[in-house]
């Protein structure tokens, strides 16, 4: 449903830097406790269509956390606060620093790329309906002005300099080998 919801009940909350984390523990642990980094929307965990997806690496033993760090458009900052919420899984014990994978949906999908490129932290990632490329999203969404609004308006020649750093397919290649992009049919976006 992409609508934003309370954390689920079975979740330990906490925070990190100011930020709401989370973690739903497996009921049984797969070997090396492996768990995913699963990116939020805004304004907290959204469940929605994508409870069969908990449910499912729950029932292999992989356990889900997230951190919902409001906007972060990709930034260096955006790295800095990914990075402390995986350091403090690892603090925590909650992660196995060699088995870390990390998806998202939609804006989840655009941060999944953008962490990806930052760094090789993580041995596997899945982007969901999200973006790579800011300045082309402009040109081919049904919400062109949406993207603008951050950064001072229509791309143009002189703006690539505000809409490149951001995008994934121009800033680094420290991530897993490849990258799944899945996107549903009728996806309005």
């Amino acid at each position: 449903s992409g609508a934003a919801e309370a954390t689920p009940p079975r979740a330990e909350s906490f925070e990190v830097e100011g930020h709401k984390g989370f973690v739903i523990a497996a009921p049984t642990p797969a070997k090396g406790k492996p768990w995913v980094w699963y990116a939020p929307t805004l304004g907290g965990l959204s469940v929605g269509g994508h409870q069969w997806y908990f449910e499912r690496m729950l029932a292999a033993g992989i356990s889900i956390a997230g951190c919902d760090l409001g906007e972060v458009r990709g930034s260096p900052e955006s790295t800095a606060k990914f990075t402390s919420f995986y350091d403090e899984m690892v603090r925590r014990g909650l992660a196995d620093s060699t088995r870390l994978a990390f998806e998202g949906w939609s804006y989840g999908g655009y941060m999944t790329a953008w962490t990806v490129s930052q760094t090789s932290r993580f041995k596997a990632a899945r982007m969901g309906a999200g973006l790579s490329d800011l300045q082309s999203m402009y040109g081919t969404t049904d919400i062109p002005g949406y993207i603008g609004t951050f950064f001072s308006g229509v791309p143009t020649p002189t703006t690539p300099h505000l809409y490149r750093p951001r995008s994934s397919t121009t800033i680094g290649d420290h991530g897993p080998q490849q990258l799944p992009i899945h996107h549903r049919g009728r996806e309005e976006r």
